[in-house]
């Protein structure tokens, strides 16, 4: 059995959400995790809030037995994360190889940036 998109997507692991200021959240590539934005977090920091999601099946996220880790499943899941965040402005979405395929993925599915949660 394949995954549903009927089924609520799993909340994904949060690792990182430091600094203030403009909002930028970040999604890894394939075979890693959020480790990945290790040495960018403290640069940016300063001047943003920084936030690091784990990805479907990666570093502390959870990895469903019924998972088939497509690339709606994916969407799904950093959507459902994203709105538990409940940001209120407006954010950039960074992403790194895979990410970089989810990211503009979950923007075109959501233009308003926030997943619904904006003011």
């Amino acid at each position: 059995m394949g995954w549903n998109p009927f089924r609520r997507a799993p909340l994904l692991h949060v690792a990182n959400d430091v600094g203030s200021g403009p909002v930028v959240v970040f999604i890894h590539g394939i075979a890693s995790s959020s480790i990945t934005w290790t040495n960018v977090i403290p640069l940016l920091a300063p001047g943003h809030r920084c936030i690091t999601i784990d990805l479907l099946g990666f570093g502390g996220s959870p990895a469903p037995l019924d998972a088939q880790y497509t690339l709606p499943e994916h969407v799904a899941a950093l959507a459902r994360t994203i709105r538990s965040l409940r940001l209120r402005e407006p954010f950039v979405l960074v992403g790194h190889s895979m990410g970089g395929l989810i990211a503009p993925r979950y923007a075109a599915r959501h233009p308003g940036g926030c997943g619904g949660s904006c003011s």
